[in-house]
């Protein structure tokens, strides 16, 4: 065999050699991903601690509330009750209220639903509410304290009579543990100055 054609066959084999080196080394690769993707996918969907504390709910509960409509304004007062529930294996938490209406807004009853969950990614809680007061949907972000009895979210909503001078207000809620069968939720909004004060306050217990 000619020294040419030697070197040309050479040429061949170490180019296909190295192809399918590469080949391999890609099908490793790809295969790598895939095992990365679906690890992050696991955990991104396996409840933790965090839902377990958000489980703590889970029942009936009675409330008396107390609602501001301004930072001076007397209180107006209701009664009513929620449900908490876990869902999708105990990743989310739904409650749903009934309860008196406010002569403020019509009298007429009053009904929400809320959506809690906590982010493996975001490492954040997160919230969401609707009810018969409005036609939005209230979308917060949050954390726990150190000690888990204390949960706070901060969101945003529509300054929706437009006395704030800007379209949207920040508002933020807590939710705090006082013991097993007791807790308190409250709202705080800025006021017409722009500081803030507390718009809304439930305590609520267990039924037994």
């Amino acid at each position: 065999m000619k020294p040419r054609c030697l070197i040309a066959l050479a040429l061949t084999v170490a180019a296909v050699s190295s192809l399918s080196c590469r080949t391999a080394s890609q099908r490793l690769s790809q295969e790598e991903r895939q095992k990365k993707e679906m690890e992050a996918w696991e955990a991104y969907m396996r409840p933790g601690k965090e839902h377990e504390l958000l489980a703590k709910r889970t029942g009936t509960w009675d409330y008396k509330a107390r609602i501001w409509t301004a930072p001076d304004a007397t209180p107006s007062e209701s009664k009513g009750k929620s449900e908490f529930k876990m869902v999708m294996g105990g990743r989310y938490r739904i409650d749903t209220t009934d309860g008196e209406g406010l002569p403020e807004f019509g009298g007429h009853p009053f009904q929400g639903m809320g959506f809690a969950g906590y982010d493996n990614f975001k490492k954040k809680y997160v919230g969401s509410w609707i009810d018969s007061m409005g036609t939005g949907i209230l979308v917060g972000e949050g954390d726990a304290s150190k000690d888990g009895k204390e949960l706070a979210f901060s969101a945003e909503m529509p300054d929706i009579a437009g006395t704030m001078g800007q379209k949207t207000i920040k508002l933020r809620w807590t939710e705090k543990d006082i013991d097993d069968d007791h807790f308190s939720f409250a709202m705080y909004m800025p006021g017409p100055d722009g500081k803030e004060f507390k718009s809304f306050e439930f305590e609520y217990t267990r039924r037994k």
